[in-house]
């Protein structure tokens, strides 16, 4: 039975937490800035490409099995950088 590789795990805690953070300052409206926002989900969409390329890489070397949670963390940390994206780049409602 092959072994699960496990060591960038940590890493994708780390990016969702990120995400999230980076996710709720976009959402407030006292840090509406754009380009901050977008060049950092950008980035990190980014990282998360070259870590799973870099995992497969490693995992087809190796004969091990990958993670998923990794996967699925990486899922989730791209839809939030998706949404952080969105919510840059919506117009804030007019209070009447």
């Amino acid at each position: 039975m092959p072994q699960t590789f496990t060591l960038f795990e940590p890493i994708f805690y780390f990016i969702v937490l990120l995400s999230l953070i980076l996710l709720l300052l976009t959402s407030m409206p006292k840090f509406r800035a754009r380009l901050y926002p977008t060049f950092m989900s950008v980035a990190i969409i980014v990282l998360i490409i070259f870590l799973f390329i870099t995992e497969s890489l490693i995992v087809a070397q190796f004969d091990l099995t990958g993670d998923e949670k990794t996967f699925t963390m990486g899922i989730v940390a791209v839809t939030l950088n998706v949404l952080t994206v969105y919510f840059a780049f919506r117009k804030p409602r007019m209070k009447k």
